[in-house]
């Protein structure tokens, strides 16, 4: 039998265990959601740890480069390929959660970092260390301090940059973030990493909720049958009030985070880009936002887009008469939705919200088409 040992601030969480016979399990030997608590032991690598691992192109290529299986997925892998490829990959992971013993160098930043420099890295094997589609690289600035570095277009690391910005004059607690120019010119966005060294459990949604991380948009044909009624906020938000503990506060929050994430355009609030920590299982409160881009700004889908619907009935294609009338989500949809999730003063949250992040034309100073988004986002939830 061979084993990998899971840990937290060298604190062992989990064993996962690969069996002569090719069987695996994992151990857990302490409470991490209300899912998975201490003692229980589950077939497999657990969903907990896969959604640790990178996807999207990524994924396909490091399966693909060790099993020979083009466009191959973790989960179309084997319990064994799944040790293994967990064992060559998991050890490289830079995390809260972490394999016990394994603490992966990060490249530093420095000035002669140009942008094929930058995505060679990215592409390298030996250099994954976050979750997610998007290839990133974790680098290590002079001070010691890590950061995850995004490169894309101009225009998308300027969508973040003013996202985050803009999550930060909202009042939200937001991670991290500033813009560095590589030496031949070209932006790259970094985010800071808060979760590695926070003493706290660190868990995203899917974690939480116990789903793998192709689910993060609760796609009703690959959903577990009843575990939402519906892929909506609106369920979602029913069901974390469920395992927090203090689920009033929680839910205020998670208000201002999906009515934010409305106004400024972000259409990938999923369940991987909500993160709490956790204590005995339950939600104690949420982690700093991060990936809060203005993409509808820069790629528009429609002015309703958002990553799920925001209340059950959308998912059945019965909308609000205000919805009908206007063909977009206004105020009296997000009033619908604090209803149902128990909100005080709804109104209050949302006119603050709007008065910090469209009265202060400085915030976006220099960015027209930021501005001038944030203005007609506004309209749409005014009274």
């Amino acid at each position: 039998m061979d084993s990998i040992t899971v840990a937290r601030n060298h604190s062992p969480l989990a064993e996962i265990r690969c069996h002569s016979n090719g069987e695996v399990e994992t151990e857990f030997f302490s409470t991490l959601t209300p899912f998975l608590t201490s003692g229980l032991v589950v077939e497999g690598i657990s969903q907990f740890f896969s959604n640790l691992l990178p996807e999207g192109v990524t994924e396909k290529h490091l399966v693909n480069s060790m099993f020979g299986i083009a466009d191959g997925k973790f989960s179309d892998l084997k319990g064994d390929q799944q040790y293994d490829f967990f064992k060559a990959y998991g050890t490289q992971l830079l995390n809260n959660i972490h394999v016990k013993g394994c603490r992966p160098s990060t490249p530093p930043l420095h000035d002669s970092l140009t942008l094929p420099a930058v995505k060679q890295l990215a592409q390298d094997p030996s250099q994954v260390r976050v979750a997610g589609v998007q290839q990133k690289l974790c680098i290590r600035d002079r001070d010691g301090r890590i950061w995850i570095l995004k490169h894309s277009s101009k225009e998308f690391v300027i969508a973040e940059q003013c996202g985050m910005l803009l999550s930060t004059a909202a009042g939200i607690e937001t991670a991290g973030y500033r813009v560095f120019e590589l030496k031949d010119g070209h932006l790259v966005f970094e985010c800071a990493r808060f979760d590695i060294d926070d003493p706290r459990l660190i868990v995203d949604c899917c974690q939480l909720l116990n789903l793998p991380p192709s689910l993060k948009y609760l796609d009703d044909s690959e959903s577990p049958e009843n575990f939402l009624n519906y892929p909506s906020y609106e369920s979602l938000g029913a069901e974390l009030m469920l395992y927090s503990k203090d689920s009033r506060a929680l839910m205020e929050e998670y208000f201002r985070r999906v009515v934010f994430a409305y106004l400024i355009g972000n259409d990938d609030l999923h369940l991987k880009n909500l993160s709490f920590y956790v204590e005995e299982g339950l939600i104690s409160g949420f982690t700093p936002q991060y990936d809060a881009v203005m993409i509808d700004a820069v790629n528009p889908h429609g002015i309703r887009s958002m990553a799920l619907d925001l209340l059950d009935q959308d998912s059945q294609g019965h909308f609000s008469s205000a919805y009908e009338s206007l063909g977009y989500y206004s105020r009296t949809d997000f009033l619908m939705l604090a209803d149902s999730l128990d909100i005080d003063d709804p109104e209050r949250i949302i006119d603050r919200l709007i008065d910090s992040i469209s009265s202060r034309p400085d915030t976006l100073r220099g960015y027209p088409l930021f501005y001038s988004y944030i203005q007609s986002k506004k309209r749409c939830l005014l009274k």
